[in-house]
């Protein structure tokens, strides 16, 4: 029997044809950078493994829904196509050929477990053979990780094929296509229709228009914030042995007095009383590991760290997942399925085992002190797990970032498997004339899951030996002036947690909405974000007239009904008719209202020219470029 393995990457293939035949295998370079190889398995069946990279085809409309700039475009669900993707076409055509050459072949996907991962098989599979999803004929591997053991315990368990996981990424696909091109075609139509004399393009999508949303309402908070000022009264005591620490003056749990002339009186009060009587009290506290890292939650935690952008760590994770360093990355779980035969204390002996030779000792600390079971937050994807090490960098040649997040993986994946931090929590609470001083420290008995991951921001603050109603000498009283803040700028990370939040996009594409915007010249900045002229002439144009285009709810009940396809709960049919009355919707509301919308984009002078300095920062990846602007939607 001939068998086809078709991988979503080539370092994936490679890894999967070394973990399955070691090195019992013949490599075949169909063209530079293209390699087929083959093998025979312990069956006796020959294996030919393929790789894709990445999306091979953009979707999209027939030819006859793309000439001019008609909206809305509301074609039949059969009324599109797979356009190939011109710098791919080798990966496709090594493909063809396997598939030429073999009689009658099983096919085993080894994409990514995903809705991504299962749909770029698909568009594979209906476009080059054509035989149904179902067939017995078309087999699943299942890995969250590229060890050799998982690999090969994958090829061992074939699956049948995910095919209602495949349905949501193909619905998905649509989903993006027709909120993507009618709205982009409306918003660019009505701008030209008005007077708008340039050729620009003005794009929209159901998941990009509620982000920039996001960022403009931050912005409009932001400059209309009135600052109050406010007043903190601090004073340094000193012990009967001469040790002195600071406290904050505390009236009803806020430190923040806004009448001067009241904190001044309070500052002079406690400057004649010169003593105070303490009351000191402690508690013991077990505080427990950080939750496993899910992509928002590592991207967040890499940007804290190492101002790493969140498409850069995401790269980076992809990197050490196909080098079999670390699990699959784009997942947005932080809960293990802890069942036999999972992610259970099997799995995670045998997981430090193998990290053990990277840094023996903290990996030593953790198998002493564990009880095998991971710390466990509260989100699981149904497919993958959250990511965490598996396996120690021996000879792996990482760069210097790669490094850093490995680091940072390992010994997240040692913390989760840590037990408490034991820590003692002191309060001193110094009376003078009933105004009541507050300071709070704390000690680090047991380190527990800290002494595995220093980047926590817990540390130790010790404070001098008071005994309770110890008599106290005030040293000194100051008033220390300060303003209330605005909230604070959106950052990538912080973006990217509040779409997590609401329900805007997947795991694996918020922070590459947020590369579009950035891209478009909608929003600018690193680690501030900010709105442009352009983006804020976007929302407002749309805010006033098509307000629900803009608001998350609508895109977060499209991402649940995408979750009910992929749990085969929602038949793709009924949810193409559902999107199609949307968008329909949405777009004859436009219409009547284009007009104006037109206008408010053209008057504005907010409309201006993407600089220079946004278009050397984020460059646009080559794409398939058409009327149907697949250009503007996330792959």
């Amino acid at each position: 029997m001939y068998r086809i393995i078709l991988a979503e990457k080539p370092d994936v293939a490679r890894r999967i044809v070394k973990a399955l035949f070691s090195s019992k295998y013949r490599e075949i370079e169909f063209r530079k950078g293209v390699k087929i190889y083959t093998a025979k398995d312990d069956q006796g069946n020959t294996i030919y493994v393929v790789s894709a990279s990445g999306h091979l085809y953009n979707l999209d409309f027939l030819e006859e829904y793309n000439k001019g700039w008609r909206y809305p475009v509301l074609p039949p669900i059969n009324h599109y196509r797979y356009v190939p993707i011109n710098e791919k076409q080798h990966f496709l055509d090594a493909i063809k050929y396997i598939l030429t050459q073999l009689n009658d072949p099983e096919i085993i996907v080894a994409t990514d477990l995903d809705r991504r991962g299962s749909y770029i098989a698909m568009q594979i599979l209906e476009s080059l053979i054509k035989i149904p999803l179902n067939s017995s004929k078309i087999k699943r591997m299942e890995f969250n990780s590229l060890t050799e053991d998982e690999l090969r315990e994958a090829y061992k368990n074939l699956k049948p094929m995910d095919i209602s996981r495949a349905y949501a990424g193909w619905s998905q696909d649509r989903l993006d296509l027709l909120w993507g091109a009618n709205l982009t075609r409306a918003l660019t139509w009505s701008y030209r229709k008005s007077g708008g004399k340039d050729k620009r393009v003005i794009s929209a999508g159901r998941v990009q228009t509620p982000t920039l949303r996001l960022v403009y309402e931050r912005i409009k908070e932001i400059e209309n914030f009135k600052p109050q000022k406010f007043y903190i009264i601090k004073a340094i005591f000193q012990t009967s042995k001469g040790e002195q620490f600071e406290a904050t003056l505390t009236i009803n749990n806020e430190s923040r007095i806004f009448d001067k002339s009241k904190a001044e009186s309070y500052a002079n009060l406690a400057r004649n009383v010169k003593w105070g009587i303490a009351d000191v009290k402690t508690r013991l506290e077990y505080v427990k590991p950080p939750t496993p890292f899910s992509i928002s939650d590592l991207q967040s935690e890499s940007q804290r760290l190492y101002g790493f952008e969140p498409t850069k760590t995401k790269s980076l994770a992809q990197s050490l997942y196909e080098k079999a360093l670390i699990s699959y990355p784009r997942s947005g779980s932080t809960m293990f399925d802890i069942s036999p035969g999972k992610h259970d204390k099997t799995y995670f002996k045998k997981t430090l085992t193998a990290l053990y030779p990277y840094k023996p000792d903290l990996v030593k600390f953790v198998q002493e002190t564990t009880n095998f079971l991971p710390r466990q937050g509260d989100k699981f994807d149904g497919a993958h797990p959250p990511i965490h090490a598996v396996k120690s960098i021996h000879d792996t040649h990482l760069s210097h970032d790669e490094l850093k997040l490995y680091e940072l993986i390992f010994r997240r994946t040692l913390a989760i498997l840590s037990p408490d931090a034991h820590i003692k929590r002191v309060s001193i609470t110094v009376n003078v004339a009933n105004l009541l001083f507050k300071t709070d420290g704390s000690i680090i008995l047991t380190p527990g899951w800290l002494k595995v991951y220093p980047y926590s921001k817990i540390h130790e603050e010790r404070l001098p030996d008071v005994t309770p109603n110890e008599k106290l000498l005030i040293v000194n009283v100051k008033i220390e002036e300060d303003e209330t803040k605005p909230p604070p700028h959106y950052t990538q990370s912080s973006l990217i947690k509040t779409m997590e939040k609401l329900g805007l996009g997947t795991p694996a594409t918020r922070d590459e909405e947020v590369r579009i915007l950035l891209q478009r010249g909608y929003i600018t900045g690193k680690t501030k974000l900010t709105i442009t002229p352009l983006g804020k002439a976007v929302v407002e144009a749309l805010i006033n007239k098509v307000p629900e285009i803009t608001t998350p709810e609508m895109t977060a009940n499209m991402e649940k009904l995408l979750d009910h396809i992929e749990n085969a709960k929602l038949d793709p049919t009924t949810f193409y008719s559902m999107t199609i009355k949307e968008v329909n919707k949405a777009v004859e509301k436009f219409k009547n209202y284009e007009k104006q919308i037109g206008e408010t984009l053209v008057k504005s002078l907010l409309l201006q020219t993407i600089t220079t300095k946004t278009k050397k920062q984020y460059k646009t990846k080559k794409r398939y470029k058409g009327p149907s602007f697949n250009d503007y939607l996330v792959e």
